[in-house]
């Protein structure tokens, strides 16, 4: 199991069909930069760190996160945090 993240925009192929791949295998391209951009975020990251902003909801307020997520008052990632 487990992710395959094809990133830039380069050319070539992948053989994709049944048997071809591992059972839980996921395969997904990202062409939202080149190579060399990914390295320039990732320097600019190691420098200056990175800051998700995060709003955790107990696992018995799961709805009022979905609500929150509705209405747009979300800012960065919901997390059901099940030790809350």
């Amino acid at each position: 199991m487990g992710a395959i993240s094809l990133v830039g925009l380069s050319g070539g192929s992948h053989p994709f069909g049944f048997g071809t791949q591992g059972r839980g295998a996921h395969l997904f391209a990202s062409t939202t930069c080149s190579v060399g951009q990914l390295a320039q975020l990732v320097r600019i990251v190691e420098r200056e760190g990175l800051s998700i902003a995060q709003e955790f909801f107990a696992y018995g307020d799961v709805e009022k996160g979905y609500d929150a997520l509705r209405a747009g008052r979300i800012n960065g990632r919901g997390v059901v945090d099940f030790s809350l």
